[in-house]
């Protein structure tokens, strides 16, 4: 294993600290309203995510203030409960049971890293954006335009996962599943972004979806 340099680590770092932003720091964005756009600051995808366990969700149009969602909805509910159990592995330290996760991403950002600890910034990193991608496929409520991928997982080497869709029923599904934002292992949680699309479809000996780099 190539230990990475001191003059590479600040890189990961950033990339690390962008997910942790991503995940549980404040979102902002341009709303029109009836005097023109305003910009506005929203809660985190973090937070978002909880709220919708509730069955509120706050509209990111900034026209209806709250939608409603499925109440005890299952799917946000174990999204909540992987993020939380695998966080809590990475650093024990937090406040209070509604916001330990959010306290010890920052205080994981704020740490000060060796070049020996880059590889676990990289793997941690990818779980943060595949915990990104899948809140806002859950939340955008778009299947559409996501397709299981029937092929063992390069990674892992496991083909299905078995999991509860939002009506409570165990279902099972291809473990590789493939939207916009990437390539993403229901099992090891391995995440392939769009641009390495290329060389997945070569490992697996498939060739890629019409469209699917567009």
């Amino acid at each position: 294993m190539i230990v990475e340099t001191a003059e590479r680590l600040p890189f990961v770092i950033d990339k690390f600290r962008d997910a942790v932003h991503a995940l549980v720091g404040t979102r902002s964005g341009v709303i029109d309203t009836d005097t023109g756009q305003r910009r506005v600051v929203g809660d985190s995808l973090y937070q978002t995510m909880r709220d919708s366990v509730a069955g509120l969700v706050r509209d990111t149009t900034g026209s209806k203030g709250w939608r409603s969602t499925p109440p005890l909805w299952l799917d946000a509910e174990q999204w909540i409960d992987d993020v939380d159990r695998e966080v809590r592995t990475w650093h024990h330290d937090g406040t209070g049971p509604d916001h330990a996760t959010v306290n010890r991403l920052h205080a994981l950002a704020e740490l000060g890293w060796r070049p020996q600890d880059a590889q676990w910034l990289k793997d941690a990193t990818r779980f943060l954006w595949s915990w990104v991608a899948k809140a806002d496929n859950l939340l955008d409520g778009d299947t559409k335009h996501r397709f299981d991928l029937v092929s063992p997982c390069p990674s892992c080497g496991v083909a299905t996962v078995r999991r509860r869709d939002s009506a409570g029923e165990w279902v099972r599904q291809a473990a590789l599943q493939v939207d916009s934002n990437g390539c993403t292992c229901a099992n090891c949680e391995t995440t392939w972004g769009p641009s390495h699309f290329a060389l997945l479809a070569s490992a697996l000996g498939c060739e890629l979806p019409e469209g699917v780099l567009e």
